[in-house]
């Protein structure tokens, strides 16, 4: 008994980390970019901003936080909908609202990430490129949301 928990701990952690792998993954090739993830990020947002050197290196360390803060916020959420999605139509009500509440405290700390960054952003850029860069990764959030919703069944 003790062994198959350890084993099911392993199996939900190596799901967990592929998940969050690919969610990464998901996150840094937004549209058609051809070249490695991370640097299609940085050249689509380059374009997006065109960002002088200077605003560059002030912009990359915060945005790469950002970036990192907000998948953080995500995997609670994730670790919960993994665990729905092991259980597909075995969902209790109490498992029921564990997933809305991490769900709904999930955008509740996205909201937060934002408005932080919001600020971290405007001290870099002027009004328009920060509401740019928004916009950016409202599209981004929009595509991993939709790729996600894809692999997890509705609760029945």
């Amino acid at each position: 008994m003790f062994q198959d928990d350890a084993n099911q701990r392993r199996m939900r952690w190596r799901y967990l980390m592929v998940f969050t792998i690919g969610l990464w993954g998901i996150l840094m090739s937004f549209g058609a970019f051809a070249q490695s993830a991370a640097e299609n990020r940085h050249q689509a947002v380059l374009r997006e901003l065109e960002l002088t050197p200077s605003e560059e290196k002030a912009f990359w360390p915060i945005y790469d936080a950002y970036a990192k803060d907000l998948l953080q916020a995500f995997e609670a959420t994730a670790e919960v909908a993994y665990r729905l999605f092991q259980m597909r139509e075995k969902v209790s009500d109490a498992m029921a609202d564990e997933y809305t509440d991490a769900l709904l405290k999930g955008e509740l700390r996205q909201a937060q990430i934002h408005l932080d960054y919001q600020r971290k952003f405007r001290a870099i850029l002027d009004a328009r490129r920060t509401a740019r860069l928004f916009q950016f990764e409202r599209r981004l959030i929009s595509y991993m949301s939709t790729e996600i919703s894809r692999e997890f069944p509705l609760i029945r």
